[in-house]
Order: C-alpha cells, then sequence, then structure tokens
C-alpha cells in the first residue's frame, strides 16, 4: 500500500496537523489561499479542525487516565473524516504553481503540475572570447565558457543556440549599445570580415550566450575587448 500523504497513526497526524495548520493560519505572504488556491473558508477549516483536535480529541487520547475505547474510537474517525475532506485540497496544492519545495516537504505531496518543455531561466555563463587577427582585416573568433577547455563550443546544455556579439571599429563605445553592430552566429569559432579599410584600427567587442527562440533568456554580457587589427 503506498504512503498516504496524511499520516494514519495518531502521534504521526499529531505532528502534521500542528506543523501544517500553523502554516496554513499564517498571514505571511504568500499565504496558503494564493499558493495552493485555497478559499478562505478551506483554509480556515484546516485549522478548526486542528483546534478541534488539539483541544478535544487528541486530548482525550494522549491522557492515559482519558484514553478509552471512545477515545481510540474518535481519533481513528477523526483522522478518516480529515482525510477524505482534505486530501482534495492537497491534490489542488500538488498541481498548483505557486506551490514550492517546503510546501511539498511540510504537506507530504509530490507536485503534479506540468513540468515547462522550454528554457525559463537566463543563461548565467559568460562567452570567454579568444580574437585573432587575421591579414586583410580579418578576425578570427573563438568562443566557449569558463569551465570549457579544448575546441570552441556553444553550450547548449545551458540554454544557448548561438552567440551574440556587439562591435564597433575605431571608436571607443560606452557599453554594447552604444553605436556598435550587433551580430549572432550559430557558430563557436568564425571570421569577423573587417575589410582592409580596418586594418591598423582597434576591435571592440561584447560578447554573450544567446537564444534566438528566447532573446530575453539570453546570457549576460562580457566586459569589452579590445583588439589590435592587421
Amino acid at each position: 500500500m503506498a504512503e498516504s500523504r496524511i499520516p494514519y497513526a495518531p502521534e504521526k497526524f499529531n505532528t502534521y496537523i500542528n506543523n501544517t495548520s500553523e502554516d496554513v493560519g499564517s498571514i505571511v505572504i504568500p499565504t496558503v489561499q494564493t499558493r495552493f488556491n485555497w478559499t478562505d473558508a478551506e483554509a480556515t477549516a484546516w485549522t478548526d479542525s486542528c483546534s478541534m483536535w488539539v483541544k478535544t480529541t487528541y486530548k482525550n487520547y494522549s491522557n492515559k487516565s482519558t484514553r478509552t475505547p471512545l477515545a481510540e474510537t474518535e481519533v481513528k474517525k477523526f483522522i478518516a473524516e480529515f482525510h477524505n475532506v482534505n486530501n482534495l485540497l492537497l491534490d489542488r496544492a500538488a498541481a498548483s504553481t505557486g506551490a514550492t519545495t517546503e510546501d511539498e516537504l511540510l504537506y507530504n505531496f509530490k507536485s503534479t503540475r506540468a513540468k515547462p518543455t522550454h528554457q525559463t531561466e537566463p543563461i548565467k555563463a559568460k562567452v570567454i572570447a579568444s580574437l585573432e587577427a587575421l591579414e586583410g582585416g580579418n578576425m578570427q573568433a573563438r568562443c566557449r565558457t569558463v569551465a570549457g577547455t579544448g575546441r570552441p563550443f556553444i553550450p547548449h546544455d545551458l540554454g544557448a543556440d548561438s552567440v551574440q556579439y556587439a562591435y564597433t571599429v575605431g571608436k571607443i563605445p560606452v557599453d554594447e549599445n552604444d553605436g556598435t553592430t550587433m551580430v549572432v552566429s550559430t557558430k563557436a569559432m568564425f571570421v569577423i570580415p573587417l575589410g582592409t579599410k580596418a586594418s591598423e584600427e582597434r576591435l571592440y567587442s561584447f560578447w554573450r550566450w544567446y537564444n534566438t527562440k528566447n532573446p530575453e533568456l539570453s546570457g549576460p554580457w562580457s566586459k569589452m575587448i579590445t583588439s589590435a587589427i592587421l
């Protein structure tokens, strides 16, 4: 038999209902009503059940002098009814996008909400760009991550599908948006054709990992790189 989210053993149930009721009754935002899509009435019913359990049902059961067969029966009945009513609320909590990992541990449920099928977090890694001046005003670019070694590569596992660079020739830009030309490359090693007119000038460039489908999730820009053009 699969383990229940709500314990059946009286002692374990007592710990569960007290700990969860404290959270349900908290006014810290976001409240369970927001996180789990519960109504105020449903949240109040949860805490009211805990109050009844502590003051009457479990009080009689936990005291040896008052633990009668009737008290034991009342405990089993209470726990069974709590299951019937509140398992549906836990189903809703498990499907909620507002539920946290801490909620899953406290209420003992596993999230059933759909997992994202696409990237949702911005790329954190920065581009390590190596630039080599070639004859004729060309520049050889090689890109990798800080942790990468060997051949240049696009870190697809981090959410990137290309590399973006912003550059100027001759004029020093304040940042990547200051009069720069922006280019996206799906290759990690490529040649930037600047032309013979750029010879003996300097190339100023900024680099970042890019996601063409979700540009807003692209990585942070590198610091400006200054390179002499042949």
